[in-house]
C-alpha cells in the first residue's frame, strides 16, 4: 500500500480513516496513522486474516478513541431495543458479554468496509 493511496483514502473517507483496522507489533493503527510511516504492504491483508483476538482489540481501541475525542455522550448503538453510550459499549467489549460480541460483529462489518474501500483506492 502506498502513502498516496492512504492519503487519498483519508481525503475521501475522513471518518473511516480514523478507524483502527490493523495491528502492527501489538499496536492498533488507523489508515490515517499509517501515513508517513515506513512502507506498509496491505495487499494480502483483509478482515479474514485478522485473528478473533485482533478484532476484539481493534473494537476496544475504537471505542476508547471515540470516548477520548467526543465532546458529548450520545446514545449510540441500537442492538435489539438497547441503546448505550460509548462507555457502556466499551465495557461490554472489555467484559466480552453477549452484547460485546454483537458490538464486535458490527465492528467487523466496519472493518470489511474499510478494507473494501482501501482495495479500490
Amino acid at each position: 500500500m502506498t502513502m498516496r493511496l492512504l492519503s487519498s483514502f483519508k481525503a475521501k473517507y475522513p471518518a473511516l480513516a480514523k478507524v483502527p483496522f490493523l495491528i502492527i507489533e501489538g499496536k492498533p493503527f488507523s489508515p490515517a496513522e499509517l501515513i508517513g510511516k515506513a512502507q506498509v504492504t496491505l495487499s494480502t491483508l483483509d478482515v479474514g486474516r485478522l485473528t478473533p483476538e485482533d478484532i476484539w482489540t481493534l473494537t476496544e481501541e475504537h471505542y476508547r478513541r471515540l470516548i477520548a475525542t467526543s465532546l458529548r455522550r450520545p446514545l449510540i448503538i441500537s442492538i435489539g431495543e438497547v441503546a448505550m453510550t460509548y462507555e457502556e459499549a466499551l465495557e461490554h467489549v472489555r467484559k466480552r458479554t453477549a452484547k460485546g460480541k454483537e458490538i464486535v460483529e458490527s465492528y467487523k462489518s466496519l472493518l470489511k468496509e474499510v478494507f473494501r474501500r482501501l482495495s479500490y483506492g
